[in-house]
């Protein structure tokens, strides 16, 4: 009988831990952690990664769309553009933020472009979020045959070569 009761006290003890709540007496006083004086601000921006492929034929083609999540659709906000090509290659539509490439890219002169977005609330004019950077890249379409000018070539690579190794 004490056996039993030994065990139920040694089983169930343990199962009581979480309840129990331990309370701490301390004469030491409270330290305040000090703000730190760089918070860093929240970008509500929203949009994926762009791409436009090289050499297309169309006036205005659609990149894509920047868009802020703090925008409710009511026409309150205006979207600005800024950066390498902006409003010359590419164009924004200021209320739904959709970008168009305006002119034909090459990837071989050019593979990217930085630009940066600006959301303006449009009854004051102040910005809404801080600015963001994002890059537009071109995507390469098989325009360029490859030329072989020293031909035949001839090559030797023994089996099981490491990588990188020339002979």
């Amino acid at each position: 009988m004490n056996c039993c009761f030994l065990i139920h006290f040694m089983v169930g003890v343990p199962l009581l831990g979480p309840c129990l709540t331990a309370i701490e007496y301390s004469n030491t006083p409270e330290v305040e952690q000090p703000v730190p004086s760089h918070l860093r601000a929240k970008r509500g921006w929203v949009w994926n990664q762009f791409f436009v492929p090289e050499e297309m034929n169309t006036s205005r083609h659609h990149i894509g769309r920047l868009r802020s999540d703090l925008d409710n659709g009511n026409n309150s906000f205006r979207y600005k553009l800024l950066g390498d090509g902006a409003g010359s290659i590419f164009v924004i539509d200021e209320r739904s933020g959709d970008i168009y490439a305006v002119q034909k890219l090459n990837r071989e002169e050019r593979s990217l472009y930085t630009l940066r977005a600006q959301v303006i609330d449009a009854t004051t004019g102040r910005a809404v979020e801080p600015e963001s950077e994002f890059v537009i890249r071109v995507s390469d379409i098989n325009d360029n045959e490859p030329k072989f000018l020293n031909e035949p070539y001839k090559a030797i690579v023994p089996e099981m070569s490491p990588e990188g190794i020339a002979y």
